[in-house]
């Protein structure tokens, strides 16, 4: 009988150290500014043959957007083409701060949309509508889509 119960709870604990954590909170830092933090998993990552990188991002706000049905945080899926050194960014979802769905993203939030310092030194947003090859637009070195660039292209 001992031997049997025993054998049983190793079973078990083989089995809970080889199964895989779905954990959804492995979310690794990406960048920090004052409206919002970024984050990225490993976890969901996917590779084409074409060198596109699926990855998600999510973005948590330092306040919450009541205006929006109290938005908490965000998820999208950042599409990377490691080839070409572009990306672009899926409309994802929305969260409340009790991480329920509350509305589809934006792909175009502010804090998703790289940008760029041009000979005047003035920002300029670079909006994907203006990519072309469908959407993508260049990954700009030291911007949260460069440090995710240099993660999941490797």
């Amino acid at each position: 009988m001992k031997r049997l119960f025993l054998t049983i709870i190793t079973l078990l604990f083989l089995i809970a150290a080889c199964s895989h954590n779905n954990n959804p909170n492995k979310w690794i830092l990406l960048s920090k500014s004052k409206n919002a933090t970024l984050y990225y998993t490993l976890d969901r990552m996917s590779k084409t043959d074409t060198k596109i990188v699926k990855i998600w991002v999510k973005t948590v706000y330092s306040e919450v957007n009541r205006d929006d049905s109290n938005v908490s945080y965000s998820k999208n899926m950042y599409m990377l083409n490691c080839g070409n050194k572009t990306f672009k960014i899926n409309p994802g979802f929305n969260y409340s701060s009790s991480d329920e769905i509350v509305s589809k993203t934006d792909a175009q939030q502010p804090d998703l949309v790289a940008t760029a310092s041009d000979r005047s030194n003035r920002e300029a947003a670079i909006k994907p509508e203006s990519a072309e090859s469908g959407g993508y637009i260049p990954v700009i070195p030291d911007s949260a889509a460069g440090r995710l660039y240099s993660v999941a292209c490797r």
